[in-house]
């Protein structure tokens, strides 16, 4: 039901990941009595209501029954703590909560919409990462990827929300990407913002309306938010480049008038 959005290659290899865990499980008992779908179910389960905490130096994790029912919020009234001395978790409110009100806890600073919905299976943030990588087809790739090797850095990945007027670093690494001995120095923000514009054109076609197949219930509202959220970011950003690249290419031509009117004085 997620296919065409960015999540569903990264769930296909999760999955994947899954499968190769199951075989090495299967083979290492003399019988096996679950099915890979049996063995994935357990797994999710698990995954969904694992806690992490820190003892002794290293990272432990553990099934915390009660608490592993509490649900997430943003502005949580409580919040969880591994305390090693006692060997268990603490559940302290963070405010006074009302009699019937609802005891909720955050489940994790995850930045972005992909990272919370692998992990919990809803939108936790309307802020999705977009990566944007040197082409082995740069005219300049062997050039470039030498000065990038020593950072070991070949793609950057920038989160990205329906919204987002500013985004750190990123026209500084589209220069990087798009400069060529070939493009005068005047045209290349102009060749920035036709490539921004054109990249999230095809992201924006290659996108389906809504999410197919998808089962009426919680999960394929979901799902539906998921495909909604990426449409407005991809949106969000091709009227952006369009827009600065209007700005770009009329700042331009007014400089142009200007030094022609010079010379001609």
């Amino acid at each position: 039901m997620l296919r065409g959005s960015s999540l569903y290659q990264l769930i296909v290899q999760y999955k994947q990941l899954i499968a190769q865990n199951y075989e090495l499980v299967s083979s290492a008992v003399e019988t096996c009595e679950f099915t890979l779908e049996e063995y994935q179910k357990a797994i999710f389960l698990i995954l969904s209501r694992t806690f992490s905490f820190q003892a002794t130096g290293a990272r432990g994790y553990a099934n915390v029954p009660v608490l592993d029912m509490l649900n997430h919020s943003f502005t949580p009234n409580a919040q969880y703590a591994y305390d090693s001395a006692y060997e268990g978790y603490e559940l302290r409110a963070l405010r006074d909560i009302a009699v019937d009100e609802e005891i909720t806890i955050s489940y994790g600073d995850y930045q972005d919409a992909q990272s919370f919905f692998i992990h919990y299976g809803f939108l936790g943030s309307n802020m999705l990462p977009f990566a944007i990588s040197l082409q082995p087809s740069d005219p300049g790739y062997q050039a470039k990827a030498k000065m990038l090797a020593a950072k070991g850095q070949l793609s950057r990945t920038f989160k990205l929300g329906p919204g987002t007027e500013k985004v750190p670093g990123l026209i500084d690494w589209l220069k990087f990407l798009c400069y060529d001995e070939s493009i005068q120095k005047d045209e290349l923000e102009a060749t920035i913002w036709k490539r921004l514009g054109t990249m999230f054109q095809e992201k924006l076609a290659g996108l389906p309306e809504e999410a197919k197949e998808a089962p009426i219930g919680p999960n394929a509202e979901n799902c539906q938010a998921f495909f909604k959220l990426e449409r407005a970011v991809f949106t969000n950003m091709v009227d952006k480049s369009a827009t600065m690249l209007q700005y770009v290419e009329t700042k331009a031509v007014e400089d142009l008038t200007i030094w022609e009117q010079f010379y001609s004085a």
